[in-house]
């Protein structure tokens, strides 16, 4: 679960909030996403495929599309044989069974800590770990850059993005 708790001095309408977020920790497969009628069997087959084939993704949509939902389908389908790092805000990725996929959370600053590990600052580190493949679970900001040298250089890539088209994705 994801609990955010927002005081009275950053909320305008001067109350407190407090939002919970249950995060699934049972993912839908490409065979439930196609029952529900989120995908169809050729469309699975084609993401499957690609991704298998070592084609990037850059999944866009606006809040509670799926996103997340889809990325952790393609995520089985990552061949055993590749390297994968998996850097992310909030643990909503997962995938079990496989041999070279390491996944990595955000650090923020704490207690007047200065240790603290951004989306940026993970990114870099892949690139200098050299994985075979790299995917962050959005992307926000200065992220983007390394994730797009990381996909000049010859690795695979895989991200999402908040937008309501393709080429809003692509543009932020």
């Amino acid at each position: 679960m994801r609990f955010s708790l927002v005081s009275q001095l950053v909320n305008t309408n001067e109350r407190p909030t407090l939002l919970i977020r249950k995060i699934p920790k049972k993912k839908k497969t490409f065979e439930s996403l196609i029952s529900a009628r989120y995908l169809t069997d050729e469309q699975a087959l084609y993401i499957q495929d690609r991704w298998e084939q070592g084609h990037g993704f850059l999944v866009c949509g606006p809040n509670g599309s799926g996103k997340t939902t889809l990325i952790n389908a393609i995520l089985d389908y990552t061949p055993k044989t590749k390297s994968c790092v998996v850097i992310q805000e909030s643990e909503e990725l997962f995938c079990e069974g496989h041999p070279e996929m390491i996944f990595r959370k955000v650090i923020p600053p704490k207690n007047g800590t200065n240790i603290s590990y951004s989306l940026k600052d993970l990114s870099r580190l892949a690139l200098m770990e050299s994985f075979d493949i790299m995917v962050i679970g959005e992307i926000k900001g200065d992220e983007a850059a390394d994730l797009s040298y990381a996909s000049y250089t010859g690795s695979q890539v895989m991200t999402s993005v908040h937008s309501n088209s393709a080429e809003e994705g692509y543009e932020k």
